[in-house]
């Protein structure tokens, strides 16, 4: 078989990504998101080296009489800026990726949804034998009759929250075990939770249209503020 055919042969097939589970997913995004904020961090690093000469980002490199310019170090200049352009392009190309992989992440959450979905009306149709519950499945069903904790009012693209699966109009009714108390300050407690998992990974149980969702958030430092990327209100 000739490169190309192979090539076409593979092509052909279904891509492993749209068959990985939305751990492994959840994963690759992670590893994606470290990239994008080196990048960023990079790009901001070069910016203030060409904002502390007198050329600046942009500015022109000869003086008004068409010489090169001799207030600064031109061959500096002209590498920085070089790098500084490569690096917004990697910048551009690693969010539509993230941006591929959100969508990826999103079907497969779907996807894994209707399967348990189908799974317990079968067991239910059946009547012989009912497969045990998974952890996570007797979490959602535990926390059912819960009263609603916290409402998801916005979900920023490419954020922890996001990445969790989160969507705006979600009720949270367990935040990492954090359940509604007519004691203390939910948002303080909840605030207090976050900052003890920054990097840890945290299950959070949250009501869509009438079906209970199990979510793993974890908190981390972003290229946006906060740790998790979304509004959250106490109900």
């Amino acid at each position: 078989m000739t490169s190309d055919a192979l090539a076409s042969s593979t092509s052909a097939e279904t891509p492993l990504e749209e068959t990985k589970s939305s751990q492994d997913l959840k994963s690759i995004l992670r590893d994606l998101m470290g990239k994008k904020q080196r990048i960023e961090e990079e790009i901001s690093m070069l910016t203030e080296v060409l904002e502390s000469t007198p050329a600046g980002v942009s500015g022109p490199l000869v003086d008004r009489e068409g010489f090169p310019r001799a207030d600064c170090d031109l061959w500096m200049v002209r590498t920085n800026r070089k790098s500084r352009i490569c690096l917004t392009n990697d910048q551009k190309a690693i969010m539509k990726e993230i941006d591929q992989y959100l969508k990826l992440l999103h079907e497969a959450q779907r996807r894994e949804g209707l399967v348990q979905e189908h799974s317990a009306a079968t067991a239910t149709v059946g009547e012989k034998a009912k497969p045990e519950m998974s952890a996570r499945e007797k979490l959602a069903a535990d926390c059912k009759r819960l009263p609603g904790l916290l409402k998801v009012e916005s979900v920023t693209a490419q954020s922890p929250a996001s990445i969790a699966g989160l969507q705006v109009g979600d009720e949270v009714v367990s935040f990492q075990g954090v359940v509604k108390s007519q004691k203390g300050n939910t948002l303080a407690t909840v605030a207090e939770t976050v900052k003890d998992h920054v990097g840890k990974r945290m299950q959070i149980v949250v009501r869509r249209e009438g079906q209970m969702l199990v979510l793993d958030l974890t908190p981390n430092h972003w290229h946006g503020p906060g740790l998790l990327g979304c509004k959250i209100v106490q109900i």
